[in-house]
């Protein structure tokens, strides 16, 4: 009986002060990815050439949008990209680069991407993670939190056509919140 009622005055005990860690919590962190589709369909008579823009906005989330005053900060965890469909020779290869910008104009250089071997990225369902420098990553930070929102261009060529695919960019990041 004595060690039952030493076990409940220490889990009251641990109870009362967990409460006092929690009054401590001035951040939350609200992580996001946001999922961007790219469609590149090159005909026989079209160009190996291929440009798509996409629009990154935070502000249209509707977790971050309600806690858009109280935005301390952003941290952007990964850059990635998936081929999820691909219709055309099997030995299509894509070489492409990714450029940020805004209405102001490009920031930061440009970031190569590994070939994108359409036929085997969409047998194997994997998930290319882009590396992105610690400037830029620092560039793309201040935008979300002055902004809410930066574009993206992805172009490239391929080396064969016909061709279609699909492909979803993903730019996961985590908004930080004062409570």
């Amino acid at each position: 009986m004595k060690k039952e009622l030493v076990f409940m005055i220490v889990a009251v005990a641990i109870g009362f002060g967990s409460c006092t860690k929690i009054d401590e919590i001035k951040n939350l962190s609200i992580p996001k990815t946001f999922e961007t589709p790219v469609s590149l369909i090159i005909s026989d008579t079209d160009t190996n050439v291929f440009v798509k823009e996409m629009v990154i906005d935070a502000a249209g989330d509707q977790e971050i949008k309600d806690n858009i005053s109280n935005l301390s900060g952003f941290n952007l965890k990964k850059l990635s990209y998936k081929v999820t469909s691909f219709t055309g020779n099997p030995s299509t290869v894509a070489d492409a680069k990714l450029q940020f910008f805004n209405a102001e104009g490009n920031f930061g250089s440009p970031i190569t991407i590994d070939p994108i071997l359409f036929e085997s990225m969409v047998a194997s369902d994997t998930e290319m993670e882009i590396p992105i420098s610690e400037d830029l990553r620092s560039i793309l930070e201040e935008k979300l939190l002055s902004d809410q929102t930066f574009s993206m261009r992805f172009y490239g060529m391929v080396n064969l056509k016909p061709m279609m695919a699909d492909l979803t960019v993903f730019v996961s990041v985590e908004a930080l919140v004062e409570l």
